[in-house]
């Protein structure tokens, strides 16, 4: 008797659509870090920290002492000076003898409350100007950070669109109305010489994650991926099977029956 004939092979499983909804998300999650890493690498590297006059102004209370943050910005680019309150460093010595005559105080609330009665009419007349009590999400005073090294200034320089992703800081001998010595930290030195109040010929590239505008810019970036991921595969297979084509393959299905799989790759060709 003639032996039977093997069965016909079956046409290989479709992907579960959990599982590749899985690894559309994990793909678009990576490429969304590495497009927010890369927006902040190439502004840090062709943007000048900004120029103009702070607009933004911090004053509040870290480590039991009174600090002081100025802030200025440009698309993608941030920098923030800070700067630990006294009333030396905010008063003539007259105005100092003439206000405290037995000598400076030392609850930090009346350092923050003078140095905003100060400063913060001058920071709200200019446009976008504003004045918060609480630091930034990123830089010196991010939270869970630890305190400045004594006799420290510093100036936070941010990267990255829509949020800020990375960020390094210049600092330096705080010398009462001067600041002296610049040393580097998390930024790697391109060209250039850093400066504690910025410098447009320097170059440096970031290296300290600012990690919620990080989570927040990758998280849109992912979105944008994932949209990308899943729209054009979708177009590409419309546009096949419009032409007859296999919608996996592109091999031409005119001839094959509908309900039977692809001659070339095993795919069903019912949908065609």
């Amino acid at each position: 008797m003639p032996s039977a004939s093997p069965p016909p092979p079956l046409p290989p499983r479709r992907p579960i659509p959990l599982r590749s909804a899985a690894r559309i998300a994990l793909l678009s999650f990576a490429l969304g870090l590495l497009t927010s890493l890369t927006a902040a690498a190439i502004l840090a590297l062709s943007a000048d920290p900004p120029d103009k006059p702070p607009t933004t102004l911090r004053a509040f209370i870290a480590h039991g002492q009174p600090w002081s943050i100025a802030e200025s910005s440009r698309f993608g680019t941030h920098r923030a000076l800070w700067s630990l309150l006294t009333f030396d460093s905010m008063l003539t010595p007259q105005e100092l003898q003439s206000q405290h005559p037995s000598g400076p105080p030392t609850d930090p609330t009346l350092a923050i409350n003078a140095y905003r009665q100060r400063y913060e009419p001058l920071i709200l007349k200019r446009e976008g100007g504003r004045a918060f009590t609480t630091p930034a999400f990123w830089g010196q005073f991010a939270p869970g950070s630890s305190a400045p090294e004594p006799g420290l200034r510093g100036s936070d320089y941010g990267f990255g669109w829509p949020f800020t992703c990375l960020w390094y800081q210049v600092l330096g001998q705080d010398q009462g109305m001067r600041v002296i010595g610049a040393d580097l930290r998390g930024g790697l030195l391109i060209s250039g010489q850093p400066a504690t109040v910025g410098d447009a010929n320097c170059r440096i590239i970031p290296l300290r994650p600012a990690w919620p505008g990080l989570l927040g810019s990758t998280l849109i970036y992912g979105a944008a991926w994932a949209f990308l991921l899943v729209a054009i595969p979708l177009l590409l297979r419309t546009h096949r099977r419009g032409r007859g084509l296999c919608p996996a393959c592109a091999y031409d299905l005119r001839a094959t029956p509908a309900g039977l799989p692809c001659p070339e790759c095993g795919s069903l060709a019912l949908s065609r």
